[in-house]
């Protein structure tokens, strides 16, 4: 290359094997979740955040079967310590995924180790889209922001 030196060439060269050697940000949300006026906030025991790619379907918490779905994220907290509203963060790590519309699904459950909101359980449910990741990679990444979820839904 005219002009530049070996060790001019080597800063660039450096840059672009980190660059390669970074993983993208993994699938992710984040936002506020809130509680609509009438919903008991004691109606359970822990708060269960979860996200997972959307298949397009008329979404049925009831019916649904997240331990199923591919990359799942989750989140299981105490509700009794949890002071809502709140700012919720679900996923980020790192990796990309082949899926790009997701949903996120909050709901007060009445135990810790749950796969699915039951009759008489509160949810709120929102879709969010992932963005491409950039070169070298390929599918979608990255944590979105903005994506506010209403516990306003009760499973009868």
């Amino acid at each position: 290359m005219r002009g530049m030196s070996r060790a001019g060439l080597l800063g660039p060269i450096l840059l672009l094997v980190t660059c390669v050697a970074c993983d993208p940000q993994g699938p992710g949300a984040m936002g506020q979740l809130t509680v609509s006026d009438g919903v008991n906030e004691d109606a359970g025991r822990t708060l269960q955040i979860r996200a997972f790619p959307d298949d397009g379907q008329l979404f049925d918490a009831a019916a649904a079967m997240l331990s199923d779905q591919g990359s799942r994220l989750s989140e299981s907290l105490d509700l009794a310590q949890v002071e809502l509203p709140m700012e919720y963060w679900i996923g980020g790590g790192i990796g990309n995924t082949e899926f790009e519309r997701w949903r996120v699904l909050a709901w007060f459950a009445e135990s810790d180790s749950v796969e699915r909101p039951r009759i008489g359980e509160w949810y709120g449910t929102r879709l969010f889209v992932l963005a491409k990741c950039g070169f070298p990679f390929s599918g979608y990444c990255g944590i979105v922001p903005g994506i506010d979820v209403e516990i306003n839904r009760r499973i009868e």
